[in-house]
């Protein structure tokens, strides 16, 4: 891994302080109190003024967020410390970024690449408006981006004392991640399946293995477990917020889950959360069942700020600049999410070849997060087929899953980086320039 030139350090630097710009003034502008503020208001205050109460919503909602909620408001004023609350989150998410950053150095061996994978994942909607709304979706990303790069660094250390120092503040950093989002629950399946493929491939000693399970599956799945009992014992009389049919609730169905639709088309006039179908009884166009499919979904969420958290006032229509952006960043970003989404199968599949065959993993580190990746976003995608109200209630919303979509677009460029000789100096050319023109649409599209 090379050490990165003074050029690379400064376009880093400059790339998380522009987030940090546009994060800001999102904030400024109203988005702390975006999707949800009421309930996570209302809990922060019950916790503070109940501290031995950590539950309020239901189980997969975690106290981390209204900790820090509470202490921003003992020692600010009123509504303002919320957005307080959102600026800390907002730092937090600029380290995150950069350790994903520095974890791209083990994947992508060209600078420009890498600082332009970093450019993408710290500009797109999702992340600056995930990061500005107080809600438990910032609240997991660092510990998710934390986790990560230190596993993957003890997977990779020559040294057994750096190696259990790693895996130490990998235990810590996911145990975080439980008081943070239940998703981390589910997080140490990523790394036990990374251990068994290396296993198989004799890239990693059974010794540094055992190391990494215990501390980094066996003690945040207790902590995990615990947390879940004790969010029972307290919600044992509040009704359940998620209802499930597991023979398929019909909103959304399999195959829109998986397949385009020719009507996703209407993803390109970049509509609103709350935007509405013309008619004599309008209902939310993005709301209509199996009306879009889960793919164009997730592309529109993502380079658009779907729910109009970043402008005010909130309402069905952005203001036509931003509109006019937002439609042309799903115009420009369809290419990059087209060539992520190939990007990630085609890992998969090679993948699956090379443990077939018990071939060497050309990259120990993209495997540990990618199977990260799928271990956040496989279960709330593949769920959605069967919990109700999946338009409705926004479960389809990538705010739920931008620690995966960080890496999938990571990934992207790692393709890139791999190409052949001549494919990988016209990607070098083209993929940067693509990536400035997109970057240029999104931040303009929630830029008020």
């Amino acid at each position: 891994m090379s050490t990165p030139s003074t050029l690379e350090r400064w376009l880093v630097r400059s790339i998380l302080a522009l987030f940090l710009v546009v994060t800001l003034d999102e904030i400024h502008d109203g988005a702390t109190h975006g999707q949800d503020f009421n309930v996570h208001y209302e809990a922060t205050q019950g916790m503070l003024s109940n501290p031995g109460k950590w539950f309020y919503l239901d189980t997969t909602s975690r106290p981390l967020l209204y900790w820090v909620g509470g202490f921003c408001y003992r020692y600010s004023e009123g509504l303002f410390s919320y957005q307080l609350a959102s600026m800390v989150f907002a730092l937090l998410g600029a380290v995150a970024l950069y350790l994903i950053y520095d974890a791209s150095r083990r994947l992508i061996s060209s600078p420009t690449l890498r600082v332009s994978a970093l450019a993408l994942i710290a500009l797109l909607p999702v992340t600056t408006v995930t990061t500005s709304v107080y809600a438990a979706d910032t609240a997991a990303l660092l510990p998710f981006a934390l986790a990560g790069w230190s596993v993957a660094n003890c997977i990779e250390s020559d040294s057994s004392t750096l190696a259990l120092g790693y895996a130490a503040l990998a235990c810590i950093a996911l145990v975080a991640g439980n008081f943070a989002k239940a998703t981390f629950f589910v997080l140490p399946a990523g790394i036990v399946f990374t251990l068994l493929c290396l296993l198989r491939t004799r890239q990693i000693s059974l010794r540094r293995s055992v190391g990494i399970v215990a501390l980094a599956v066996v003690v945040p799945c207790a902590v995990g477990a615990w947390l879940n009992a004790k969010a029972k014992a307290e919600l044992a009389n509040v009704p359940p917020r998620h209802s499930f049919d597991w023979r398929g609730t019909g909103e959304l169905t399999v195959r829109t889950l998986l397949l385009p639709k020719l009507s996703d088309r209407r993803v390109f006039d970049a509509p609103a959360y709350f935007t509405q179908t013309p008619g004599p009884q309008p209902v939310q166009l993005l709301n209509v069942h199996n009306s879009f499919s889960y793919p164009a979904l997730l592309f529109l969420g993502t380079f658009t700020d779907v729910l109009g958290v970043s402008g005010k006032p909130l309402g069905n229509t952005r203001a036509e600049p931003q509109q006019h952006a937002s439609r042309r960043s799903t115009q420009w970003g369809i290419v990059l999410f087209v060539s992520a989404v190939a990007s990630v199968v085609a890992f998969w599949l090679r993948t699956f070849v090379q443990l077939f065959r018990r071939a060497p993993f050309p990259s120990r580190a993209q495997l540990l997060w990618s199977a990260l990746a799928m271990a956040w976003f496989a279960p709330i995608a593949l769920m959605l087929p069967f919990v109700h109200f999946a338009y409705d209630w926004g479960y389809w919303l990538p705010r739920l899953v931008v620690p995966a979509l960080w890496v999938f677009y990571v990934t992207l460029y790692a393709a890139a980086d791999r190409l052949s000789l001549p494919l990988r100096t016209a990607a070098i050319a083209a993929l940067p320039l693509l990536t400035a023109v997109e970057c240029a649409y999104m931040i303009r599209s929630v830029w008020y």
